[in-house]
């Protein structure tokens, strides 16, 4: 009678192997790099935005004049809170002649530009860094201008005749189109308060 195969050789290969794959995912877990290891994920930081408060809370115009607005409050506010902090100098001038340097509504058109409130401001801040004594007001409180919704700047300076306001603007440099002998007056009219340079 033929001897029996035994089976145990086939169950020691077996063991043998699971034993081998048992180790081998050991050393794959083991010599993995773990969290701690030197190499670095780039991680995509989400964008911050940064809402500065304004510097500046202005308060409504004390007077009763009528602003114009345009749609862009922030700019027509802050022309306002320059004409309300402006007001009692340029009460020092009524009656007086005075250097006017622009004068300047939303929807002007000027030298190819076309203004809204915010060049307005702009165009004043300009004029107050090369002459500090700019003065701001709006046309609507002085009775000398034809159109009651400008905003005009001057020179805070002024003088007994129209020849010393335009002899200024001489000294400036300033062309004949840009600066200009304008009477102040809450009661005159328009007429005669207006002296163009030549």
């Amino acid at each position: 009678m033929p001897a029996r195969s035994s089976s145990a050789p086939w169950i020691v290969g077996a063991a043998a192997i699971v034993v081998l794959a048992v180790i081998g995912a050991l050393a794959v877990v083991l010599l993995r790099p773990t969290a701690t290891s030197s190499t670095v994920v780039p991680v995509a930081q989400a964008p911050v935005t940064v809402t500065a408060a304004p510097s500046t809370v202005y308060s409504s115009p004390s007077s009763s004049s009528s602003y114009s607005s345009t749609g862009d409050g922030g700019s027509t506010s802050t022309l306002q809170a320059v004409v309300d902090s402006d007001r009692n100098a340029m009460e020092a001038f009524d009656g007086m002649w005075v250097p006017q340097l622009s004068s300047k509504r939303p929807g002007t058109v000027d030298n190819g530009t076309t203004y809204d409130s915010s060049s307005i401001y702009a165009n004043y801040q300009g004029l107050v860094t090369n002459h500090t004594n700019v003065r701001l007001l709006w046309s609507g409180d002085w009775s000398v201008y034809r159109e009651s919704d400008y905003w005009v700047a001057v020179y805070g300076q002024g003088f007994t005749t129209a020849a010393g306001a335009n002899a200024w603007c001489d000294a400036q440099g300033f062309s004949a189109d840009d600066c200009f002998a304008k009477r102040l007056s809450h009661t005159a009219g328009p007429a005669g308060t207006t002296e163009p340079r030549s």
